[in-house]
């Protein structure tokens, strides 16, 4: 077996298990949308794209395995998938699209891949329990409300410094009508949507901190867009998020356990480092330092 058509297994409410062939390459839409007794899916290496819709509410769906090779998540792939928890994507995947796990409210745990360049619009709207999102190097771009009425999310983190966000749309043309045309003009937010909980950490980059906004244009659903993308930075700045440099000290390197804290206590003042460019995280703190970490 090499292809399933569209709606092939729509809605069989009695199918609890899946087992992919290998040499599977081609799924269209919803194969398996509404599959409600569905509870997990190993999904075969020789599948390179899943396709729109394609567990659109599976609502038992509690576990997901995905094999190298997937380099593409498709329109809401996984939405409304309520039960799903964590999420371990794989290396390979370039982009996510729009709405792909929108609404899988119990999800608080996702690994992105090294590989990751694209988060689209609406890709995990309404996530409400992802309380923490670490994005790796690769990512370079965060589109429209990828991240909007995720209600737990407290920190973002951010690799790349040159990774843009979109922060602005406008309708440049359209076939409908001017009802239309104000409605995608008034319901615009940006990409996150949460200025009073969300710490942003990213690597300061001089040279983007005030970058000008950039604009690409789309078309989509009959209308063309312009979308307006700052680097992360300014963005976090410019919509009034807190923004902490993860890169100050030589010292402290990506990934280590105290690489988050320590951007967060130099970005409250209440450290200084032990020097303008190195921490010494391996070093025992003096009671002397301990006390007045405390007091600031």
């Amino acid at each position: 077996l090499t292809k399933l058509d569209s709606y092939a297994f729509q809605e069989c409410s009695g199918l609890t298990a899946v087992a992919f062939p290998d040499g599977l390459a081609v799924v269209d839409w919803g194969a398996f949308m509404s599959c409600s007794s569905l509870v997990s899916v190993t999904l075969p290496a020789s599948l390179k794209e899943l396709p729109p819709k394609m567990f659109w509410h599976c609502g038992n769906l509690r576990s997901v395995t995905f094999s190298a090779g997937l380099e593409y998540i498709g329109n809401s792939a996984f939405s409304c998938c309520d039960r799903l928890t964590s999420l371990v994507l794989p290396e390979g995947l370039i982009e996510i699209d729009r709405c792909a796990f929108a609404d899988c409210e119990n999800l608080s745990s996702v690994s992105f891949p090294s590989s990751l360049k694209t988060i689209g619009v609406d890709a995990f709207v309404g996530c409400n329990s992802l309380r923490s999102v670490d994005l790796p190097k690769s990512v370079e771009k965060l589109e429209t409300w990828a991240f909007d009425q995720c209600s737990s999310l407290k920190t973002l983190i951010v690799r790349n410094p040159a990774c843009k966000v979109c922060c602005y749309k406008k309708t440049l043309s359209s076939w409908g009508s001017d009802e239309w045309y104000d409605f995608f003009e008034d319901n615009y937010t940006d990409a996150l949507g949460l200025k009073a909980q969300l710490i942003v950490y990213a690597p300061h980059d001089a040279e983007k901190e005030n970058a000008p906004m950039t604009t690409e244009t789309e078309a989509y659903g009959g209308y063309q867009f312009t979308y307006g993308y700052l680097y992360i930075e300014n963005y976090a700045k410019t919509n009034g998020y807190t923004f902490y440099a993860t890169n100050v000290f030589e010292d402290v390197k990506p990934g280590k356990f105290y690489e988050i804290p320590v951007a967060w206590a130099y970005g409250e003042s209440i450290t200084s480092g032990k020097d303008e460019t190195h921490f010494a995280p391996g070093e025992t703190c003096t009671r002397g330092q301990v006390v007045t970490f405390l007091w600031n």
